[in-house]
């Protein structure tokens, strides 16, 4: 019913007056985008025009910079906790890879530590050594043989490091039970139970940035278009 609702608008453009809209129209025509292939122009059959045009924005393509994603859906980053000394394994392979071939435009990694006292529990991912690289490189690649667009959130969990993960309760570790010393702005604990982080002094963040920058250049070579 669709088509043929169409294919009578596209003969109404076929007089004067639709010539009218349709020139009226142009800039329009040029802007609009599909899922996948070239910007519609003038020049291409007014059928065509129309029926891509009735895509909902939410599913047309999107570029931003250098990077073009099929679709404007984006998947947040959502932590798994299921890392082994912050290497992503077949878990992240297959939970990232159902999510591209699934159609979703651009898929970002869940928060991935710039370095070890920075994981919010031990089972999160990392970036600071080549192993983990490796295994990111094939999360990379599954994500972008589904068709989307990969995206890495690096981040560093300060003063709320070093936790369990949520479905054991959550709770601060302490330093026998597999936490580590965090780090933070002052010598203040995030709340009861978390150990007293260790304040960074000018050198402390220096080698924070430094930490920052060493991953960005990991999640680069890995592949990660976003980040």
């Amino acid at each position: 019913r669709n088509i043929k609702a169409l294919q009578r608008i596209g003969r109404g453009f076929r007089s004067g007056a639709g010539a009218r809209l349709e020139h009226a129209g142009e800039g329009r025509f040029k802007s609009a985008c599909t899922l996948a292939g070239p910007v519609l122009t003038p020049q291409q059959p007014l059928l065509t025009r129309l029926l891509v045009m009735s895509i909902p924005k939410l599913f047309q393509s999107v570029t931003f910079r250098t990077v073009t994603a099929r679709n404007r859906i984006a998947m947040s980053p959502m932590c798994q906790y299921s890392a082994s000394d912050g290497v992503a394994n077949d878990w992240h392979v297959q939970h990232y890879g159902a999510r591209a071939a699934g159609g979703t435009g651009i898929i970002f990694t869940e928060a991935t530590a710039v370095a070890p006292a920075g994981r919010i529990t031990p089972y999160c991912l990392g970036l600071w050594n080549d192993a983990q690289q490796e295994a990111m490189a094939r999360v990379v690649a599954v994500i972008k043989a589904g068709g989307a667009v990969p995206g890495v959130q690096l981040g560093h969990a300060g003063r709320k490091a070093g936790t369990d993960k949520p479905w054991l309760g959550g709770k601060p570790l302490g330093l026998a039970d597999g936490g580590w010393e965090p780090v933070g702005a002052s010598a203040l604990a995030f709340d009861d139970g978390y150990l007293t982080p260790r304040p960074l002094d000018a050198a402390g963040i220096s080698d924070l940035r430094q930490q920052f920058a060493a991953a960005a250049r990991r999640a680069r070579q890995a592949g990660f278009q976003v980040a």
